[in-house]
């Protein structure tokens, strides 16, 4: 990572009456994000939707 390179963090969401997002990755890039949500969610795994992708 470079000295001005964003990071990112993603955040699952625990939840099912009320939001409640913890922590499950961070320090990465959007790149890297992107690819973590993709590999968890899916047509057996969790929603798109339980997952977020944070600026740091």
């Amino acid at each position: 990572m470079g000295l001005f390179s964003t990071t990112y963090r993603v955040e699952h969401n625990k939840g099912s009456f009320f939001e409640d997002w913890h922590i499950v990755l961070k320090n990465v890039s959007l790149k890297e994000a992107e690819d973590y949500v993709n590999s968890k969610t899916g047509f057996f795994g969790d929603s798109k939707d339980d997952y977020r992708i944070v600026k740091e």
